[in-house]
């Protein structure tokens, strides 16, 4: 008896371990059923998420077999689980084709304001100028200038005129003066099949010094032969008066075309041909040809690069004025999401060499200038409606005839508004 007591009560114990395991084994069950665990939790989140993007792909198929309705259908379905801007973005591109132009252009500014790559920033806007120009787009441009030699004052005073050495005595104020510049500008898409556009300008730039007032007016008239990749051809006219007096006329044709880039790159080429009149300068008068190839690509998710180079040819009336020009440009734009701000850097380096000898100079001339500006903007700031940009900036030419060598230094302080 005192044998076996010891093994009935490691029989009892282990009787009760087993039931309290039990216990707890159920216990662990019956949470798992009640309240499910990361992994239950994970594999539900994933069937979501594999469901969200088949509907998302369903969507982007019915894009592209142009069942726009259902498209916005879905995207609007799946924003309202996800709320994701990806998918606000695919619902406001499907209203686009639809012809819901107000809700698409609500979507696209609410997907803006979320400050996305500047890559997708840019494609934004270009869908809303699209939607713009087809219901009738004003834009409204105010300048406030400061700027060290409107006049293109030579930086050397001393050349030689046949041969003979003079002095240049400006005849006017050449110190730093303060203007205005203004545009007002109206584009509108004539057709409802998005192929014909009409643009016209006025625009200007005033200083104190009043033989330096400029006014410009211009006017084109473009078919749109396919949108995405754009093909354009345009007619332009434009005619400028300086100081209250007709100074210039220049009528013409430009063709604008985006290439489908490899990778990233997206590239884009225009040409250009016309005419240019001088109202007293009649010997510059004469042909001119223009070709730009520019390239753009994202570097980051908030900055962007474009690289151009161009070549531009004038053929005047009298030949030392015919001239060969080129040219390259790098335009950097940084985004800074933080801040809700974004810079834009631009540097370009242009030359022009002419064909004869200039009669006056007795040299054939050769310029070289360069440009470099920076623009400032805070996104999320607007004053009266406007959106204020700062650029700081200057210009330099030098040639190898002292008196067309210049140099400039400028702030603007841009407002630019758009009404539709």
């Amino acid at each position: 008896m005192t044998a076996a007591a010891p093994k009935g009560r490691l029989g009892a114990l282990f009787l009760l371990v087993q039931v309290a395991f039990g216990s707890h084994v159920w216990a662990q069950g019956r949470e798992a059923v009640d309240n499910p665990g990361p992994t239950l939790i994970r594999d539900a989140q994933t069937q979501a998420q594999a469901q969200h993007q088949r509907d998302f792909q369903y969507g982007i198929e019915a894009i592209e077999q142009g069942q726009y309705a259902a498209a916005a259908a879905i995207f609007e379905a799946l924003f309202a689980r996800t709320r994701s801007e990806r998918v606000r973005l695919e619902w406001a591109r499907s209203l686009y084709f639809v012809g819901d132009y107000r809700q698409s252009t609500k979507l696209f500014r609410a997907t803006l304001a979320s400050q996305p790559p500047l890559a997708v920033q840019e494609r934004i806007q270009l869908w809303l100028d699209e939607m713009a120009d087809f219901t009738g787009r004003w834009d409204y441009s105010l300048e406030l200038v400061r700027d060290s030699n409107p006049a293109f004052i030579p930086t050397s005073r001393q050349f030689f005129l046949f041969g003979l050495p003079f002095t240049f005595q400006p005849t006017g104020n050449e110190g730093p003066q303060w203007g205005l510049a203004y545009r007002l500008g109206y584009s509108r898409l004539l057709d409802s099949g998005k192929r014909w556009r009409i643009a016209a300008g006025l625009g200007g730039r005033e200083f104190s010094e009043t033989t330096l007032d400029q006014q410009v007016v211009d006017l084109s008239l473009g078919y749109r032969f396919r949108l995405e990749p754009r093909v354009e051809l345009q007619t332009f006219g434009e005619s400028q008066q300086r100081g209250g007096v007709p100074f210039s006329d220049q009528a013409g044709v430009r063709l604008v075309h985006a290439l489908l880039g490899s990778g990233k790159w997206r590239l884009e080429q225009e040409l250009r041909v016309g005419t240019l009149r001088f109202t007293d300068l009649k010997y510059l008068n004469g042909t001119n040809s223009f070709y730009q190839l520019t390239a753009h690509r994202p570097l980051l998710p908030q900055q962007w690069v474009s690289v151009s180079a161009y070549v531009d040819h004038m053929n005047t009336l009298e030949k030392p004025y015919t001239y060969l020009g080129e040219g390259v440009s790098v335009e950097i734009l940084q985004g800074f999401p933080g801040l809700r701000a974004k810079a834009r850097l631009r540097i370009s380096f242009h030359e022009r060499a002419y064909r004869a000898m200039d009669p006056f100079f007795g040299l054939t001339r050769k310029d070289r200038r360069d440009v470099i500006a920076l623009d400032l903007q805070k996104t999320d700031f607007r004053f009266g409606g406007f959106t204020p940009v700062l650029v700081l900036g200057q210009e330099r030419n030098r040639s190898n005839i002292a008196i067309y060598g210049y140099t400039r230094n400028f702030v603007t302080l841009q407002m630019n508004r758009a009404l539709q």
